[in-house]
């Protein structure tokens, strides 16, 4: 879900998954960045996404929570996926 975000540390794009380590509780996701003066910068990345979430921090760690999904959320899922195996095939491998 946070594969595609990008967030602007040093100057650099640089992969969230880099920057932070992501768990999964629930209904919830918490991204816990291993330099915490990234908070700041991370915390953008995730609101200036497409994702429609609002990042709450403690100072440590960021927390997500997900909303349950609906008729429409689903649906624009599938498109994303979709998507990504459209992209997924048409990229030289």
């Amino acid at each position: 879900m946070l594969d595609r975000v990008f967030v602007d540390y040093f100057d650099v794009k640089t992969p969230l998954n880099q920057l932070a380590s992501v768990m999964v509780q629930q209904q919830s996701l918490t991204v816990d960045p291993y330099d915490k003066t990234a908070i700041k910068a991370i915390e953008r990345a995730i609101i200036e996404s497409d994702l429609g979430l609002t990042p709450s921090s403690d100072g440590s760690k960021i927390r997500l929570n997900v909303p349950p999904l609906t008729e429409e959320t689903r649906k624009s899922l599938v498109k994303v996926a979709k998507g990504i195996a459209e992209e997924s095939k048409v990229r030289p491998g």
